[in-house]
């Protein structure tokens, strides 16, 4: 016979089994919110929304970040270069795109940060239409000089902080910002502490690539321009830095990217940029936490496999 259960433990039981179905509830609320995002997130055009590196490694490494910054050397984008290379996207859609985000790595640690954002404001001079963005993690926010917050409010660049648990005067921030009549916002606009996500790899590299590209938060979201090339995603053009560190092969080959000065128009590209490529294959979307606590990395290889 079974064991009959007193009133308190029925009410208990029926409070658990409540309690799970909020969660269960709440989980999917999610996933069809995502669904939704991310079936936009796919649509082709008008305008492009692109980021770029001004360097590849970082001052907070952050566990499992999708950049690989905690495991890259360092290395600083090189100036000619990306001068080319944004000469060439403003070419291509004649001058107009949705947001521009520059960002690493930590891009403070690159002394020339100024000329990067007066030659991208030149480059996309539609301060109602393109929005650019310089993405921090504020540790070098407070010592900036005073030429750096002149440059932001003259190329009407906004200064988007990411708050981690750190120790920072963030208040001072905004007043400087108001003193020089610079834009400053936190990232995800909130001054909330930073709620982690990560992106799990699978070195087997079995995944359906057009499933895998359809549930990704950030395929055709996080585009990524580096060295001529634009990728749908920011794991690809940096996975160099996770392979080396962990002597892995995560193979990127020609058909996981776009070259901008083999194009004849933007369409290519959106056309490109709206489909699954190889690489895909290797990233596995349904693994996922929307609520991580930000942590330190450990440089241990299972904070991305």
């Amino acid at each position: 016979m079974s064991e009959k259960l007193s009133l308190e433990e029925k009410i208990d039981k029926m409070q658990n089994e409540i309690d799970n179905l909020k969660k269960e509830c709440e989980y999917w609320a999610k996933e069809v919110e995502d669904i939704t995002e991310l079936s936009l997130q796919k649509m082709r055009g008008p305008y492009i929304s692109f980021e770029y590196h001004l360097n590849d490694h970082c001052n907070l490494n952050c566990k499992g970040c999708d950049h690989f910054s905690p495991l890259a050397e360092e290395k600083f984008t090189n100036y000619e270069q990306f001068e080319k290379d944004i000469e060439r996207m403003s070419e291509l859609f004649d001058k107009k795109a949705k947001s521009i985000h520059i960002l690493g790595g930590e891009p403070l640690l690159n002394k020339d940060v100024i000329k990067y954002l007066q030659k991208t404001r030149e480059a996309f001079p539609d301060v109602d239409l393109t929005e650019i963005r310089l993405i921090s993690n504020g540790i070098l926010v407070n010592s900036m000089k005073p030429e750096f917050w002149e440059a932001l409010s003259k190329y009407n660049i906004i200064l988007s902080v990411t708050k981690y648990p750190l120790k920072l005067d963030y208040e001072l921030m905004k007043k400087t910002a108001d003193k020089y009549n610079a834009m400053f916002e936190f990232y995800d606009n909130t001054d909330k502490e930073q709620v982690w996500y990560n992106i799990k790899l699978q070195e087997d590299g079995k995944r359906n690539p057009k499933r895998s590209y359809f549930k990704c938060f950030v395929s055709n979201n996080c585009i990524m321009l580096k060295e001529g090339k634009l990728y749908t995603c920011t794991l690809i053009p940096n996975i160099e830095h996770f392979n080396k560190y962990f002597d892995k092969n995560f193979e990127v080959c020609d058909e996981d990217y776009i070259d901008i000065y083999k194009v004849k128009d933007k369409d290519q590209i959106f056309d490109f940029l709206s489909k699954p490529v190889p690489f895909c294959r290797y990233c596995n979307p349904d693994v996922k936490d929307y609520s991580l606590e930000w942590e330190p990395t450990n440089k241990k290889i299972d904070e991305w496999i």
